[in-house]
């Protein structure tokens, strides 16, 4: 039953329409796990948020007890039982700690709004993902296609080649060869095919759902020229300050400076506010006995075994250990900011050559084809003008590919929060 639920979901999904890539991307979030892990890291520092404000309010306990007690009879009295009530309430609330309260509770802020950027990181990863994914699959079926016509073109060269050799224009070498580039090519398409459905199973997986035949997707969109109006140094600034994963790092090390400043704060004494009151209402006795107490009272812990030493060396330590992860940080993100700059440069340039060499190559097999028919070339000629057609052909396939994950690992590494 399972298995033709999936098929049916699979079969729904995918075959009513060719998906682009952002229903793609739509697809991935809702179904990403690491997405709901992302969420439920948000959750959980909002619960431990909670749980570090609870010393900012005061902490009342309600108890009651019911008592019975008996006197054992005398030569001059009876046993005598009485029954007695004892409900009561209590109030505590830290007046003045230093600010050691209040700082254990921003902190715990601090590391919410961490985790709220780094979840937001993971849902630009997996975007980047889904995006490398869609453009991988895209270049395996283009491949596919360039495999294709080139086998085409073999076939057409072992044509022209049989019908010399059937006319007594060529001698049988040359058909041999002929026929031996076109079972080359074959080779290749056949090959090549098995990476689409590799691709489309990377695909399926990276959005989430069954893996089926019936996945495929629209002709991605030709690349925007934005980014020649970017300015590198400029741009580092920028990203360096409002990526998300940056961010992240910067708030956890707020937080560890809130820890150093609560474990500091924390060594001194507190002033504690006291209020209580009691009914009691003992049997046989009218009315209701009622006591109140109200004190301010100091805490210290003046000695515990050098435990606050220790904390504040601890919450210190970490926060230099976080104070060099957002450095270390930064100065990945400029790392990646700067090689995925140039690479991009490089991409578009290699499209243009990959362009050209294609165009031109095109022209020369047409060329050398009609020579050969004609007698003026050679097949060695048409056989290397097929080759040098067929790799301009998979060149530009390959210079596609390249140029549209360099820009969508630009868009990844580049990607800025805005508050």
């Amino acid at each position: 039953m399972l298995k033709w639920s999936l098929l049916f979901f699979c079969t729904f999904a995918w075959a009513a329409d060719k998906l682009a890539l952002p229903d793609l991307v739509d697809l991935a979030l809702k179904n990403s796990p690491d997405v709901r892990i992302s969420s439920e890291a948000i959750e959980l520092k909002r619960a431990q948020k909670g749980i570090s404000e609870k010393a900012l309010y005061p902490t009342v306990s309600v108890t009651g007890q019911v008592q019975q007690q008996q006197t054992g009879a005398t030569s001059s009295t009876p046993t005598v039982v009485t029954k007695s009530a004892y409900p009561s309430v209590d109030i505590t609330y830290t007046l003045f700690h230093f600010g050691a309260d209040k700082a254990k509770a921003d902190a715990a802020y601090q590391r919410l709004i961490a985790a709220q950027y780094a979840h937001n990181r993971e849902l630009q990863t997996i975007v980047y993902q889904v995006q490398t994914a869609y453009f991988d699959f895209f270049t395996a079926q283009e491949t596919v296609c360039a495999n294709m016509s080139n086998y085409e073109d073999a076939t057409s060269a072992y044509e022209a080649a049989k019908s010399r050799f059937e006319s007594g224009l060529d001698k049988k070498q040359s058909l041999l060869q002929a026929k031996a580039e076109m079972l080359k090519a074959l080779f290749e398409l056949e090959r090549v095919r098995a990476n689409v459905e590799a691709q489309r199973a990377n695909l399926a997986a990276v959005v989430g759902v069954p893996i089926c035949s019936a996945i495929d997707i629209a002709l991605p969109e030709e690349p925007k020229t934005f980014f020649q109006e970017l300015k590198l140094e400029a741009l580092l600034a920028d990203v360096v300050k409002e990526r998300a994963d940056v961010r992240a790092e910067r708030e956890t090390f707020m937080a560890y400076e809130k820890d150093v400043y609560s474990s500091q704060r924390a060594f001194w004494p507190q002033l504690v506010l006291g209020l209580s009151a009691d009914l009691i209402k003992t049997q046989h006795q009218s009315g209701l006995k009622r006591d109140y107490l109200g004190y301010i009272a100091i805490k210290w812990d003046i000695f515990n075994g050098f435990g606050d030493f220790y904390a504040i060396l601890q919450a210190k330590t970490q926060r230099e250990q976080q104070r060099q992860a957002v450095r270390a940080k930064e100065l990945d993100v400029m790392k990646e900011v700067w090689s995925t700059y140039f690479t991009v440069k490089s991409a578009f340039r290699q499209r243009e050559a990959a362009q050209s060499l294609f165009g031109a190559s095109q022209e020369s097999f047409e060329a050398t084809q009609e020579g050969y028919h004609s007698g003026v070339n050679s097949l060695l000629d048409l056989l290397n003008a097929q080759k040098t057609l067929a790799s301009g052909r998979l060149n530009l396939v390959s210079a596609d590919n390249t140029l549209m994950v360099a820009l969508a690992e630009f868009a990844y590494v580049t990607a800025r929060e805005r508050r």
